[in-house]
């Protein structure tokens, strides 16, 4: 099973109604560029994705070009770790590839439990992966497998 956890890209200073509608910024859409390619080029495709409903993440997850079912949900919005973990175990659990686009501290602080050792700065990603599915997210050992830190 894989997680995959992206900070969103980087956004604008400010949106027109405040924090939850900033849209992602001219350096911010190079870094979810960067991040599709990565993606595609290490062959991971998300079959299910858990998405802050803000703007910015929202637009990050857009960018990926990827087609799978989304929950596009205003629990992930400036989440914490404990509530991100538990979103990923809700997820079905025929799915064997989920993606987490949310916000920090939540999305550090995730990859943090799971092994991850550094800050995650806009559009950083952290791949994750466990034995069983998703409703062992929680309690499993889990491996970091790959990171990726966009250049824009």
């Amino acid at each position: 099973m894989k997680l995959i956890i992206i900070r969103h890209a980087n956004a604008q200073a400010s949106g027109d109604d405040g924090d939850f509608s900033r849209d992602l910024s001219e350096r911010g859409e190079k870094q979810a560029k960067e991040i599709a390619a990565f993606l595609a080029s290490a062959g991971i495709v998300p079959d299910y994705a858990i998405v802050s409903a803000a703007h910015r993440t929202a637009q990050t997850f857009e960018r990926l070009n990827v087609n799978c079912p989304a929950d596009i949900t205003r629990t992930a919005y400036n989440a914490s770790a404990q509530t991100l973990a538990r979103l990923v175990s809700e997820v079905p659990e025929d799915a064997s590839c989920v993606a987490l686009v949310a916000h920090n501290p939540g999305v550090t602080d995730l990859a943090i439990v799971c092994g991850h050792d550094n800050v995650l700065s806009t559009g950083a990603v952290v791949i994750v992966e466990w034995s069983g599915t998703t409703l062992d997210f929680i309690e499993a050992t889990k491996t970091i497998r790959e990171t990726f830190t966009p250049r824009a």
